[in-house]
C-alpha cells in the first residue's frame, strides 16, 4: 500500500503543473472564453472544443487527489477534527469526479449541485484543518496563510454566489449580462473569484504535497 500511495503521490505532484497547462489550453480551444464572464464548468460544455480535455483533465485530478488526501491523512494529529477534514476532502475528490463526467450542458441541476459539493467540501476542510495544523509537529505553521486565504476566497465566493441567487433565482450560466447591468462589484466579479479560490487551491495542495512526501516517503 504504502508504495503504492507514494506513487500516486508523486503523479499528483507531477501532474498539478501539467493540469494548469492543461486548463489553459482548454481556455484557447474555447472559442470567445471570457475570465470574467464565465466559469469553469463552461469550459467542459461538450459543444465547445475546450470539452474533452477539460473534462478529462478534471476527471484524472480528481482521481489522483485521492492519493493527495490519504498522504494528508497520515501526517495530520490523530484526532477527531483531522478526521472530518479528510471525510470532506474525500467529498470533494469523488465530487470532482462526478462533475467532470456530467457537463452543464448535460444536466445542469446536478453538474451544479456536485460542483457545489468540491467547493463545499475544501471550504470546510480548509476551516477544520486549521487546528490540526497549528498543532501538527510536521506542518509548518506558516502553511496556515493559505488556510486563511482560502477560507478568506470561500467566504467572498459565498457572498457572490448568495447574490446571484438573491437576484437571478440561480446561479447563472454565464455573467455576460450580469456584468453589464450588474452594480455589486462582488457579483460581477464571481467568475474571476472562482478562478481564483482554484489556483489558490491548486498551490496548497503542491505545498502540502511536498512536506506529506518528504515525510513519509523520503
Amino acid at each position: 500500500m504504502d508504495n503504492i500511495a507514494r506513487i500516486g503521490l508523486v503523479i499528483f505532484i507531477v501532474y498539478l503543473p501539467i493540469f494548469l497547462v492543461l486548463l489553459l489550453i482548454a481556455v484557447r480551444k474555447h472559442r470567445g472564453y471570457s475570465f470574467t464572464s464565465l466559469w469553469m464548468s463552461n469550459l467542459g460544455d461538450t459543444r465547445f472544443r475546450s470539452s474533452v480535455l477539460f473534462n478529462s483533465a478534471f476527471l484524472f485530478y480528481g482521481i489522483v487527489s485521492l492519493f493527495f488526501v490519504y498522504g494528508l491523512s497520515q501526517i495530520l494529529p490523530n484526532i477527531f477534527i483531522s478526521m472530518i477534514a479528510i471525510i470532506f476532502l474525500y467529498l470533494s475528490c469523488l465530487s470532482t469526479i462526478i462533475a467532470s463526467q456530467i457537463p452543464m450542458d448535460k444536466n445542469l441541476r446536478i453538474h451544479h449541485k456536485f460542483s457545489n459539493m468540491v467547493f463545499i467540501g475544501i471550504t470546510i476542510s480548509s476551516a477544520l484543518l486549521v487546528y490540526p495544523i497549528f498543532v501538527s509537529s510536521v506542518i509548518p505553521q506558516y502553511f496556515l496563510t493559505l488556510n486563511v486565504l482560502l477560507i478568506a476566497l470561500s467566504t467572498v465566493l459565498c457572498v457572490s454566489f448568495a447574490e446571484l441567487v438573491k437576484k437571478e433565482g440561480k446561479i447563472p450560466v454565464t455573467l455576460f449580462e450580469i456584468r453589464k447591468k450588474g452594480k455589486s462589484f462582488l457579483m460581477r466579479n464571481a467568475a474571476v473569484q472562482e478562478w481564483t479560490f482554484f489556483l489558490v487551491v491548486l498551490v496548497w495542495n503542491f505545498v502540502i504535497s511536498l512536506i506529506i512526501l518528504k515525510n513519509l516517503y523520503i
